[in-house]
Order: C-alpha cells, then sequence, then structure tokens
C-alpha cells in the first residue's frame, strides 16, 4: 500500500512495461512473505499482482462469514485477523504475509468455511475469481504450482484450541526465478 496514494488510479496512466514493474516493486516485500509464489515464475506473478485490489478493513470488520458464497482470496500486507468457526469459537488468527480463501479460486460454488474479523485496522488485497481465471488461461503450469502449493497447506493447516494461533505460512524461497 503507497501511503495514501491510489497505485491503481496512478498506475493506469503509465505504460503497460512499468505498470508490471511497479506492481512487482511496491508489493514487494509482500511477496517475499507469501508460500503462496514460492515456485511460480515471475511472468506469472507480475500478472497476479496487475490484477490485485487493496483494500482497507476496520477493527471488528467482517471480511467474510462461514458458509457465505466466495469470489476472491485475501492477502494480509498488515494487520490480524481472526478466523471463528461455528460450533467451535476461535480457532486461529493471521498476520502480515499469510492469505486465505484461495479455494474460492477454483471450486465451482465455493463456500466460506470459515468466518474472518479483523481484530484491528487491516491492509489487504484481494484477487477475485475472474481475475484469476485469466491468469490461469495464460499460465497454466504456474497455476497448477500455485494451487498445488495451495491444496498443500490448506492439508498442513489444523484447528486448534481457542488460544491457539494456526501456523499459516512460512517464508518463501525466491531463488532461480524466470
Amino acid at each position: 500500500i503507497t501511503k495514501g496514494v491510489d497505485s491503481q488510479v496512478f498506475m493506469k496512466e503509465l505504460p503497460r512495461h512499468l505498470q508490471q514493474e511497479l506492481a512487482v516493486f511496491l508489493n514487494k516485500k509482500l511477496l517475499e512473505t507469501l508460500t503462496a509464489f514460492g515456485e511460480c515464475s515471475l511472468p506469472f506473478i507480475t500478472a497476479l499482482m496487475m490484477r490485485l485490489k487493496a483494500e482497507i478493513c476496520l477493527q471488528g470488520d467482517v471480511l467474510c462469514c462461514e458458509g457465505d458464497h466466495g469470489e476472491e482470496m485475501y492477502f494480509i500486507v498488515h494487520g490480524q485477523l481472526v478466523i471463528f468457526k461455528s460450533g467451535v469459537g476461535k480457532v486461529g488468527v493471521l498476520n502480515d504475509g499469510d492469505f486465505f480463501g484461495e479455494g474460492v479460486l477454483v471450486e465451482k460454488n465455493a463456500r466460506r468455511n470459515a468466518t474472518v474479523k479483523a481484530a484491528n485496522v487491516c491492509t489487504l488485497y484481494t484477487l477475485n475469481k475472474v481475475n484469476f481465471q485469466e491468469i490461469q488461461s495464460s499460465y497454466p503450469e504456474d497455476s497448477k504450482v500455485f494451487l498445488n502449493a495451495n491444496t498443500k497447506r490448506r492439508a498442513a493447516k489444523t484447528i486448534v484450541k481457542n488460544e491457539d494461533v494456526v501456523p499459516i505460512s512460512s517464508k518463501p524461497s525466491f531463488s532461480n526465478r524466470t
């Protein structure tokens, strides 16, 4: 996020190649923390960064409710979100660099499997299903890598007791990107 400047409006006035370079540069810190992109190519990541939409949510805002239809995934730039499951209560916390909701990008008629609420003011990016499908058609191999990594991540997650934290992500390796 760019300290009050809407980078998406500003970038529309730039040539396409500068838009791409700027999108990657502005999101470098986020990219370094996301395991979702660990093995994906730079062109795929750039295409994805170009389609992210910035959002700010306030403490107490509910981003999604368990059982609701989902259309986008979320990337946390800054802030903390709390995850709740009906009948269980609090099951985890998401922090800077974490993400959630990737299942809705690929599952038809996907429903949210938890309620997510902002614990404080949060800066987020969203990627909607339509934009992800455009990226998939241009980068099918990278899309498979991205989805496989996230399938493994989702399988590794465990629901924990109310005061515990769900370990969601770890630092990716960005070496050997082409």
